[in-house]
C-alpha cells in the first residue's frame, strides 16, 4: 500500500554531456530534458499571465469531472479562493490541483503547464521568499547545524528505479516539487511496503542538504503554509538537483536511495551542460531555448501548440512576438513546410523592424533564415538576397560577430554549391576558416 501523497516523480541524468561548445541539436533527449526543467520557470515567468488560459484549463477540469461533485467542489473552491498566498497549502492538498500539475511536469505537457503556469511561478516565488529565512534559522540554530536531513517515500516504476542505479554518483533532477518529510517513519510509511511491487517498487529517499549561503535552487519548511499544519516537511522547488550517492536495497522490498543536494554556483558537474551551451543561452531568450529543447526531443506537437497560445496571449507591441514567430518558422521547417515557415520569418523580420529597428544581430539572424527558406524552395536568387543583407548588416555594423560571420558565409557557399558556382561556393566556404576555433 502506497501513501496517498506519492510525488510521480521524472527522474534524468545531468551527466555525460559533450565538452566544449555544442549546438543545442546535438543533445540527447534526456540530456534536453534536463536543460528544459532547469529553464521552466524562468521561461513561463517572461510570458504574461491571463485569466483566459487558466479559466480555459478550469473548463476543461470540470469536463474531466463532470460525474465527480468533490472534484467539481474543489475546482469550484479553487476559482473562488485561491491567491499566491495559499498556494503551498494548494499544492499540498491532496485534490484536482496536485495531481493536475504533477502530472502535467511528468509528461512535459507544456499545455496544461502554460495555462496553470500562474501556479507554477507562485509556488516557486513562495519558495524564494521563503528560502533565506529559513536558511538563516538553520545557521542560528543553537546546535549550530551544518547540515539538513530530510526523507521523501515513494513507488517508482522499475524503468525509474534502473534509471537511478545507472547514475550512482552523477546528477540527477527530479522534475517536480519535492516534499520531503523531518521524519524518516513517514516517509518509510509513504514508501509503502512492496505489495504493489508487480506494478511499482517502494523506493525510501534519504535526502542530505548541506547548509551553504548559495543554493541553485529555493527549498524550505512548509508546515505553517501547508493544507496540514500537523506536518513537518520541506518543499524543493522544480528542478532541484542532487547528488546520488547510493542505491542498495533497505530490506528485501524496500529500496534506499541516498541523495546530497547540489548547492555550489561553481559545481562543474552541475554547470557545465549550461556552459557547454553558454554562447547560446546568453544570447537567445527563454522562449527559443525552450523551443528548440523540446524540438530536439521531437515534441513537435507540444511545441507548436505552446508557441501559438504564447502569440495568443501577448500585446501586439510585445517584443517576444518576434522570438515567438521565429519559434514557429523553425517549427515548419522542422516539419519541412517551407512556405510557412517563410510566412512566419517574414512577419518576425517585419516586427523586428517596427519594434526592434537597431536589434541587428536579430534582423541579420531572421534574415538568414528567410535566406535559408528560399534555398530549400529552390529560389536561389531570393536567398542569396537576404543572406548578402545579412552579411552587410554583420560586416559593417556589428562586431565581435565570428560566429554569425561564419554561418552566413557558409549559407552563401551553399546556395552557390546549389547553382554549381563552384569556385564561388569554395571562396565562400573558405572564408569561415579563420573562425573555425568557433564554429567548430
Amino acid at each position: 500500500m502506497f501513501y496517498s501523497r506519492t510525488i510521480p516523480i521524472s527522474i534524468v541524468p545531468s551527466l555525460n554531456f559533450p565538452t566544449g561548445e555544442i549546438p543545442l541539436q546535438n543533445l540527447n533527449k534526456e540530456q534536453a530534458s534536463f536543460l528544459w526543467y532547469q529553464l521552466l520557470i524562468k521561461v513561463l515567468k517572461r510570458i504574461p499571465s491571463t485569466s483566459v488560459s487558466h479559466n480555459d484549463l478550469l473548463t476543461k477540469c470540470r469536463l474531466e469531472h463532470s460525474n465527480n461533485n468533490i472534484k467539481l467542489g474543489e475546482i469550484q473552491e479553487f476559482e473562488d479562493t485561491y491567491n499566491s498566498d495559499n498556494v503551498i497549502a494548494w499544492y499540498t492538498r491532496d485534490a484536482f490541483l496536485y495531481r493536475l500539475i504533477n502530472k502535467a511536469l511528468k509528461e512535459k505537457d507544456i499545455i496544461v503547464m502554460y495555462k496553470f503556469r500562474f501556479v507554477l511561478i507562485d509556488l516557486h516565488d513562495r519558495l524564494v521568499q521563503l528560502h533565506g529565512a529559513y536558511i538563516n534559522s538553520l545557521k542560528s540554530h543553537e546546535s549550530t547545524i551544518s547540515e539538513l536531513v530530510v526523507f521523501h517515500g515513494q513507488g517508482l516504476t522499475l524503468t525509474e528505479l534502473q534509471n537511478l542505479k545507472g547514475n550512482i554518483k552523477g546528477r540527477i533532477s527530479m522534475n517536480s516539487f519535492l516534499v520531503a518529510s523531518t521524519s524518516r517513519e513517514i516517509a518509510l510509511l509513504s514508501a509503502g511496503n512492496g505489495s504493489g511491487r508487480q506494478v511499482v517498487e517502494s523506493v525510501f529517499f534519504e535526502i542530505h542538504c548541506p547548509i551553504m549561503n548559495y543554493f541553485t535552487k529555493p527549498f524550505a519548511h512548509i508546515q505553517q503554509y501547508s493544507y496540514s499544519k500537523t506536518k513537518d516537511e520541506i518543499l524543493f522547488s522544480i528542478g532541484t538537483v542532487f547528488h546520488l550517492a547510493f542505491v542498495e536495497t533497505l530490506t528485501d522490498q524496500l529500496w534506499h536511495v541516498k541523495l546530497i543536494l547540489c548547492n555550489n554556483e561553481n559545481d562543474v558537474n552541475l554547470n557545465g551542460p549550461v556552459d557547454n551551451l553558454k554562447s547560446y543561452i546568453e544570447n537567445a531568450p527563454e522562449i527559443s531555448i525552450l523551443t528548440d529543447l523540446l524540438l530536439s526531443m521531437n515534441e513537435i506537437d507540444k511545441v507548436k501548440h505552446f508557441n501559438y497560445m504564447i502569440l495568443k496571449d501577448l500585446p501586439f507591441d510585445h517584443c517576444d512576438r518576434i522570438h515567438v514567430q521565429k519559434n514557429i518558422g523553425k517549427i515548419c521547417l522542422f516539419e519541412g513546410n517551407y512556405s510557412a515557415a517563410l510566412k512566419h520569418f517574414k512577419q518576425a523580420l517585419q516586427i523586428s523592424r517596427k519594434l526592434r529597428p537597431q536589434d541587428f544581430s536579430s534582423i541579420s539572424s531572421i534574415m538568414n533564415n528567410i535566406g535559408y527558406v528560399y534555398k530549400e524552395l529552390c529560389n536561389y536568387s531570393q536567398s542569396i538576397k537576404y543572406h548578402r543583407k545579412a552579411l552587410q548588416i554583420q560586416k559593417n555594423i556589428l562586431i565581435n560577430n565570428d560566429f554569425e560571420l561564419a554561418t552566413t558565409y557558409s549559407n552563401l557557399g551553399v546556395v552557390h554549391m546549389c547553382l554549381s558556382n563552384y569556385q564561388l561556393a569554395l571562396n565562400y566556404h573558405g572564408k569561415p576558416n579563420k573562425f573555425e576555433s568557433i564554429v567548430l
